[in-house]
């Protein structure tokens, strides 16, 4: 699964890197980069839903929980400090991210 996985994440980075302009201009935005740091998230998502399924068929109940917990309040700290450094939507991108990870 984490081969299979791996060649997903692939694939949704590349489509996010040649597809961003064109969805950054659809959308009106002023940097694709936006956009990739979207599909970078998807990306990283793939692998937790992969490892939330090892979780789960190991029957660890109390750490699949509390993944979900602990995701929520990266993401909720993450954006308020990345917020006040002055980072805007791309600070708060950042913590969904890297929350999508910390699971």
């Amino acid at each position: 699964m984490l081969q299979l996985g791996s060649i997903v994440a692939i694939i949704i980075v590349l489509l996010g890197k040649v597809t961003a302009p064109g969805i950054a201009q659809v959308l009106k935005l002023e940097t694709p980069k936006l956009v990739e740091y979207m599909f970078y998230s998807a990306a990283v998502g793939v692998f937790a839903m992969i490892l939330w399924g090892m979780l789960q068929g190991l029957e660890k109940f109390i750490s699949f929980s509390l993944s979900n917990d602990f995701a929520s309040a990266v993401k909720l700290i993450l954006s308020v400090l990345l917020l006040q450094m002055v980072l805007g939507l791309v600070g708060v991108l950042y913590a969904m991210i890297i929350s999508t990870a910390a699971r």
